[in-house]
Formats: C-alpha cells, structure tokens, sequence
C-alpha cells in the first residue's frame, strides 16, 4: 500500500516544528487588523498582476511585448554607502506608499535598515507595511512595460523606470534571502517576499521580449538581476512542508499556508516563464520539485489550469540550451525526462500515484485545449518507464490519453497537435516493440487496441503528418512497423482470443484504405508543403503505409472495392448502433451529418443519441480536419 505522496515527500524533521518563532506567542494580544487570517487579499491589486502572468502564460508563445530599453550594469560602489540615507528617514508616522513614490532610493535605505534592525522571527509590523509599499511600486514597473509594447518611449528616459531603484531592490532581495530564517518570519512579511520576487521575474521576461526597434534585456542581465531567485527556492523546498494543509503556521494563522502556497505558485509560473523562453536560471532540479510538490497538493476535482501548469512549467524546463544539434537536442530530452519522471517522481510520489494523478491532467478540458502538446513529452517519453509497465492495466491512464488525443484533434491541426501525435505513436511504437520485450504480448495488445485503438492513431498521425511541414515521417512509419511486427505476432498466438484477433483486422480493415483516401483528396486539393524534403517525407509515408499492408496480408484492390461496397451500404442504414435501422433498411432515406458528412441518420434523435452516447462527437470534429469525400447516397 502506497504512502500519501505528499507526505512522504516532507523532509523527515520537517514534519514537527521545534522552537516556534516570536510572532507566534504573541499572536493574541495583536491588533486585529494585523492578526486576521490570510484568506483575503491586500488592497495592492496582485490578484490582478497574477492574472495578468496566467494570461501571458496561456496565450500565444508567438506574441511579443514591445518597448525600449537601455539597460545600466549593477552599480559596483560600495551597497553601504548606496543605502546611506537610512538615517534622513525616521520610522514612525511615515506615510510609507508616499515616500516610496517620491524618494524610492531613500525607501529602500530604511527598508534595509528596519530588516537589519527587526526582531527576527517577531512581528514587525513597519518593516512589512514599507515592503508593502515597495512592491506596490512594482505593480506600476511591470504595467508600465507593458504599456510601451507599441510605443517609442524607452525605458532608459527619465522618469520611465527607475533603473538604478530595480538593482538596488535586487540587492536588497539578495541580501534578505542570504540572512537565515525566512521560513521562521511572519507569513505575511514571507508573501511579500515572494511576490517582489515573483515580480521581478514577471518584469524580466516583458523586458525579454521587448522587440526591435526597442532593446531587449539580454539573459546575462536577468541571470544577474534575479540571482536570489535559487537561493529562494533552496529555502522554499527545505521548508516544503510550510505549503501544506497541516502546516504548523495553520495553528496560529489559519489560511497562512494557502496564502503562502498561493503566492509561491505564482512565483513558479513567472519562473517556468522565463525558463520556456530560454532563460536558465541553474535551479532545473528544486523548481520541477517545487512544481510537482505544488502539481499534487492541488485537489484533483477542483483543479483548474494554474494547477496543471505546474507539470507544464516542469516540462518547460528541459527546453534544451543553445548550441545543441537537433539530433542530440532529442537524445538529451529523452534521456533527462526519462530519469526524471523515473529517478524523481515515481522514487518520491509513487509510480502509481503519478498515473493516476496524470489521468486527472489529461481529462482536464482546459489542459487538452491549451496545454496537451506541452506535456506530451510526459507520453512519449516519460511513460516510457519500465516502471508504469505493469500499471497500465490497472489504471485508466490508456484510455485517458485516448480521449485526450479525441478531444485535442478536435480543436487543433498542425504543428500543434502533430507534436501530441508524434508523442503517442512514440508510445505505441515502445509499448508494441515485441523484439526489445515479447512478455506479456496479448496483454499489451489488448491494451493498444481496446483502450488506445492504436492503429486508427498511427492512421490520424500518417494523414496529418502529410500535411504538416515539420520532419515527423520517422514517428508514424516507425510506429506503424513495429506495430505491425505485434499484431502479426498475436495473430500467430494461440492463447490470443478471437475478439482480441477480430478486433484488430476490423480497425487494420476500418482506416487503412481510408487513409489512402484522405491523403489522395489532401494531394487533390493542393494543399501541401512545397520543398524537396516535404516531398521526400511523403514519398517515405506513402510507401510504409503499402509495406504494412503487403506485410499484413492486406489486397490493396478488395481493400478498395471493400471500401466502396461499405460506403455504399452505410449510406442507407442509420449510423446509430442502438437503431433498429442499422442493420436493415429504414422506411424512408437516411440524411447525412451536417458536420462531417460521413454518416447518416434516419431521424434527428438518433443523431442525438449517436453524438451524446456513441462517440461521433470526437469522431465527427476529427473527420473536419482532414480532408475527405462525403459518403455516396
């Protein structure tokens, strides 16, 4: 019996907190203002800039930001005498939102002043009132890039964006995350922490993606500005266990580790980011565990795609480094998610505990819509560990990555979902490779074929993979070899049943010649990608698509007439199993689908029926995406 993954990913002397901190005795006798719960947020509007990162990270990765900027290095005087001007400042009646707006230098002079004066671990309800005021200084920073995506102005004018406030704050964030004790600070004193953080990673990546004629951050500076970035997170894993339900801060502040999970998953968003752009900050190991830490504790029936995300922002993370060939880029990703998902995962949550909680990502609408091709690479090559072998039956991970591929077909087409389909066929080409593993063949046949129908994927792949430009012949001809190598073999084996044997000649006779079809109505329509290697890559397809039906046993011309005879006869019987007119000829004739024109009905409540309950819903939106003849009438 497994262990609850997250519990067993807490550190062993995590799980009691010895030696409370100050502002834990002294928690009742607080002004009520300051003792609240952190179940609501402040009045600086970070719900708002959260939003704002989900959006960027859910829309095009194609859009860029706009604005100029002239990037000063870090000052290199001494930090002492840049912060000097501490002591022109008392700390007391200070409007603190005022003096940061009108002397920002002087703002983090006392900031650093009152941090290197509080009493560690108390309450210190000034110094968070200034860092308060001082992030909300940074809402406006990452507002303002955003407003210059269209505009001339450069960032380097006066009074644009104070350049020399942002190093100095980077300094200062190193310096509060070099002291020891974050985790034993008051929870409210640790959100704002993160969110500065968070901040300057939301900010670094507008300023990365300013286009020319503006000047963009270069990735040395960010690396530079955001080097407390792994320090934070090395302190965030070691005190993993303060983002927990139970966590001992619930005692005195009940929402405290919400609102410390909430902010940190925010923070790991901004991060994966800028790690999907390609900007490495050398914390690869502790965030993808933070991100799967954060990707189970979130509640699989109200998971939403922020929580998902986390697995998305993990996958980001193995974007491979400038300077590799394409040949070793796919060596090093296969190799590097594969010990991951085994080495990382799987030895601290569990491999079961993984896929099931991998079903509950792949039947996420929002994640099929917006995210299936970005963790694809989890299909292709992560369950690719011997590991989850003897899972597969047990678990409905097959048929969850079925409906995945059914409902991803159905709202996507090109590149996008020639991704996700070159990621299953890798699957099915691992999971069918009788030569490297002949144990167990029936069992993963039934499995291909029953809960995958692995051929009519290899079919979808083939067609799509004619349209799309990219070079992804070797994953659909690959796959349909070594797929065909299994099902001969289950032929030839005894112990196979006849339904597993029927079953598979019925989808080899269902979609082979169909797809012959779809790719001449594709040739016919003329709209293919030109180029010598497009026109080599299809040659290539086309002609491992004949071998497979010589090595089967298939006749291409009783295939074809087969074929016609069956388009023939369908048009007159109602498309739905459940119809009496499905097998014998109905009264009247049948209509087609408005849709796909593929099937008919004999009446509009059988077309209800068929789309609700017999599966044309996915199958009808994926026949719009290929080109293909209506059935004759």
């Amino acid at each position: 019996m497994e262990t609850d993954p997250i519990s067993s990913s807490l550190s062993a002397n995590a799980a009691v907190k010895v030696g409370l901190p100050p502002w834990t005795h002294d928690i009742l006798d607080a002004p009520s203002s300051d003792s609240e719960s952190e179940g609501t947020e402040d009045h600086d509007g970070s719900e708002s800039l959260s939003d704002d990162a989900n959006d960027t990270l859910y829309g095009d990765a194609g859009d860029k930001l706009g604005g100029k900027d002239v990037h000063a290095a870090p000052d290199s005087g001494d930090e002492a005498g840049n912060l000097s001007d501490a002591d022109s400042v008392a700390s007391s009646d200070i409007d603190y939102y005022m003096l940061v707006e009108e002397r920002p230098l002087e703002a983090l002079a006392l900031l650093r002043t009152l941090y290197d004066e509080r009493v560690p671990g108390g309450r210190n309800p000034e110094l968070r009132e200034l860092i308060g005021a001082i992030k909300q200084e940074t809402y406006s920073a990452v507002d303002l890039v955003d407003d210059l995506r269209t505009q001339g102005t450069g960032l380097s004018e006066p009074g644009v964006l104070n350049e020399l406030f942002y190093i100095r704050l980077s300094k200062l964030c190193s310096h509060i995350l070099d002291s020891p004790g974050l985790f034993d600070e008051h929870p409210k004193w640790i959100r704002e922490v993160f969110r500065i953080c968070r901040i300057f990673c939301e900010l670094a990546w507008r300023e990365y993606q300013l286009c020319a004629p503006q000047t963009p951050i270069s990735s040395a500076t960010i690396r530079q500005r955001l080097a407390f970035i792994p320090r934070l997170l090395a302190e965030a894993w070691s005190h993993r266990d303060v983002f927990v339900k139970s966590s001992w801060m619930e005692e005195h502040i009940p929402g405290s580790s919400a609102g410390l999970r909430d902010d940190m998953h925010s923070l790991l968003i901004a991060i994966g980011i800028l790690e999907h752009e390609g900007v490495r900050l050398g914390i690869d190991g502790v965030f993808r565990s933070l991100c799967m830490q954060f990707w189970f504790l979130s509640e699989p029936e109200t998971a939403d795609l922020s929580d998902e995300d986390m697995l998305a922002c993990s996958v980001w993370s193995f974007t491979p480094h400038d300077g590799y060939s394409a040949e070793s880029v796919g060596a090093l990703l296969i190799e590097n998610i594969s010990r991951w998902v085994e080495d990382d995962i799987c030895a601290t949550y569990g491999a079961q505990a993984f896929l099931d909680r991998l079903v509950v990502t792949l039947r996420n609408p929002q994640v099929v819509h917006h995210r299936l091709d970005v963790i694809s690479p989890i299909i292709g090559i992560g369950l690719r560990a011997p590991v989850f072998r003897p899972l597969f039956p047990r678990t409905r991970i097959l048929p969850a990555i079925r409906a995945a591929v059914d409902r991803h077909t159905s709202r996507s087409k090109g590149s996008d979902l020639m991704i996700l389909l070159n990621q299953v066929c890798l699957f099915i080409e691992y999971y069918a490779d009788i030569e490297k593993n002949s144990e167990e063949l029936v069992e993963r046949a039934e499995l291909l074929v029953r809960q995958l129908d692995a051929f009519e994927i290899i079919a979808l792949t083939v067609v799509n993979s004619v349209l799309d430009p990219l070079d992804v012949e070797i994953a659909c001809t690959d796959c349909l070899h070594t797929f065909c190598h299994m099902i001969i073999a289950v032929n030839d084996t005894p112990n196979a049943s006849k339904e597993l044997k029927k079953q598979i000649k019925k989808s080899v006779k269902r979609h082979w010649y169909k797809t012959i079809v779809d790719v001449r109505e594709i040739v016919r329509s003329g709209n293919l990608p030109i180029g010598d290697a497009q026109v080599e890559k299809r040659g290539e397809i086309v002609a491992s698509w004949a071998a497979f039906a010589k090595e089967y046993g298939l006749d291409p011309d009783h295939e074809e007439a087969q074929y016609l005879f069956e388009l023939k006869r369908t048009a007159q019987f109602c498309a739905s199993k459940d119809c009496e007119f499905h097998k014998k000829m109905p009264p009247h004739p049948t209509r087609a689908c408005a849709g796909c024109s593929e099937v008919r009905y004999c009446s509009r409540a059988c077309q209800l029926k068929d789309w609700k309950d017999g599966g044309h819903k996915a199958r009808c939106k994926r026949l719009k995406q290929t080109e293909h003849s209506p059935r004759q009438r």
